[in-house]
């Protein structure tokens, strides 16, 4: 169900002397209640109107009654006519489970139930210091701005008289008899939501990284130089620049052959061949890009036929040292759905799980330093509203570009199967190295690491966080696939009287880890 939203709620508004009140009235009535609950209270205005319904569910009255409370006074039967009705109107609305962006239902909470002794221990701290017992002013939804930091591994329920603890029951069967379980762990098969009472213990599921190889550890180091990489039958496609002997690098032949093996091309005018390439490759040339002030930025784009599960690319770059910051850059992959011999737009707007998905590593703007730049389904929105591209290593260290050097970028994607899954990932390697933070490795991502959290659009690893990365979705129906391979260097910055460098070397697409180019 909806839950309305409220601004700015106030720190706190129950004295604790009401709460010694309520407490009172709480412990006169029937020893079993109806307590709802919640995953996590970091909603608090979903936890607000939760709170609401749990008073109202428990025959306590409206707003007006507890102001009459804590100015002293005593309810009459007239002041519950009308909080009896709402009351009723309520008791008569289903359970929903909690579906706020912030808010999950548990899924493997275990779940007891405690069905005597439920006193007044229970309730120690409710009228005065919050810091001790059980139940603690990190897990009462009345107290604004809290959120409990303690991982909910138990949860307490406390049920009415009326309430059977049986398995629900067939039509025909006779009420069994209320019997004492306290203590017994007693899974419940749809979680209920509401109020949050947890024990303070942290557990947490054991997840297992899959393990990439990093080095000279991959194709590429069967095959010294590249030389020959293209036979092998892990290869989907190469891009060496160097279509033999017979054409010089300045030779409009020898750059039309390379454009004809992609779809489509743009900046023409600004591509051409060079002799630098890198230390190791076995070939002697190399594309260069080049960009002045008001030039239009270019790109090669080509489709990855049929599609593909799990795709490897692994390219050289050099940047000029004077080259200007970067718009956007590198190698980009992803899926359209149907495949287009064109690169489609989308900037700003979170694609649809059976439409589109793209991700690439990138230098963005003044930093000069490696992230990801993603777009798919499960993405989250930024503070204007928009879905600009997610990047994964905020608020911290990030690969750093060294420019004047040949640098080999290496990033992989793997689709999400089932469709209905979040199990897709995806990783990058710089030089053959994934990037580690804190202990952890933070340039592969999958369901259930790194740690870390979001922050607005953006991922913030962080070691030392409960949370993790719940995984990639990248598309809900079996006809989207990694089918495209997107090379483009756009720079909108580059400043009046200058002209930015970009060399791009021995591309390789594979279904398999490659790494860097081996020594001969």
């Amino acid at each position: 169900m909806h839950y309305p939203e409220i601004d700015d709620p106030p720190k706190s508004h129950i004295s604790p002397r009401v709460l010694r009140l309520i407490r009172h009235s709480l412990l006169k009535l029937r020893p079993y209640f109806r307590v709802l609950f919640c995953n996590k209270q970091e909603n608090y205005s979903v936890s607000l109107w939760l709170c609401v319904r749990f008073w109202l569910r428990l025959c306590l009255p409206c707003q007006t009654f507890v102001a009459l409370v804590s100015l002293g006074a005593r309810p009459t039967p007239l002041n519950h006519v009308l909080p009896l009705a709402i009351f009723l109107s309520f008791l008569l609305t289903p359970l929903h489970s909690c579906n706020a962006s912030n808010e999950i239902s548990p899924t493997h909470a275990n779940l007891v139930s405690l069905i005597k002794g439920w006193d007044n221990e229970n309730f120690k701290n409710w009228g005065g210091n919050f810091s001790k017992g059980d139940v603690n002013r990190d897990n009462i939804l009345l107290i604004a701005g809290q959120s409990s930091t303690a991982v909910p591994t138990v949860r307490k329920k406390i049920l009415r008289k009326s309430e059977s603890l049986q398995a629900p029951q067939t039509k025909g069967e006779s009420d069994q008899p209320l019997t004492d379980r306290s203590g017994e762990k007693r899974p419940i098969p749809k979680p209920p939501t509401g109020l949050s009472i947890v024990a303070s213990e942290r557990q947490f599921a054991t997840v297992t990284i899959p393990t990439l190889p990093e080095g000279n550890n991959g194709l590429a180091g069967r095959y010294p130089g590249d030389e020959g990489i293209e036979k092998d039958p892990n290869v989907i496609f190469i891009e060496k620049f160097d279509d033999g002997p017979g054409y010089e690098i300045l030779t409009p032949v020898a750059m039309q052959l390379i454009f004809s093996r992609w779809d489509t091309v743009k900046g023409k005018e600004n591509m051409s061949l060079s002799n630098d390439v890198p230390k190791a490759s076995a070939d002697d040339r190399s594309l260069l890009i080049t960009h002045k002030h008001g030039q239009e930025s270019g790109y090669l784009y080509r489709r990855l036929l049929p599609g593909y599960d799990k795709v490897f690319v692994r390219y050289y770059v050099k940047f000029d040292p004077k080259c200007a910051p970067i718009g956007h850059f590198g190698a980009w992959i992803g899926g359209y759905n149907p495949p287009t011999p064109w690169p489609q737009g989308g900037a700003g707007a979170k694609p649809a799980g059976r439409a589109r998905f793209t991700t690439g590593v990138e230098p963005y703007g003044n930093d000069w330093a490696w992230d990801f730049y993603t777009y798919w389904q499960g993405m989250h929105a930024h503070g204007d509203g928009k879905y600009w591209g997610t990047t994964f290593l905020v608020d911290g260290s990030k690969p750093p570009v060294e420019k004047g050097k040949w640098i080999c970028v290496e990033t992989m994607l793997q689709i999400n199967d089932p469709v209905a899954a979040s199990n897709g990932s995806q990783a990058f390697w710089i030089d053959g190295k994934l990037f580690r933070r804190d202990g952890q490795i933070v340039s592969h991502f999958g369901a259930g690491f790194p740690k870390g959290e979001w922050t607005g659009g953006w991922w913030k690893p962080d070691a030392k966080s409960d949370s993790t990365f719940e995984g990639f979705q990248w598309r809900n129906i079996e006809d989207l696939a990694i089918n495209f391979l997107w090379i483009q260097a756009y720079q909108p910055k580059t400043p009046q009287g200058m002209t930015s460098k970009i060399w791009i070397d021995n591309i390789v697409v594979a279904n398999e880890y490659i790494g860097p180019i081996s020594s001969r």
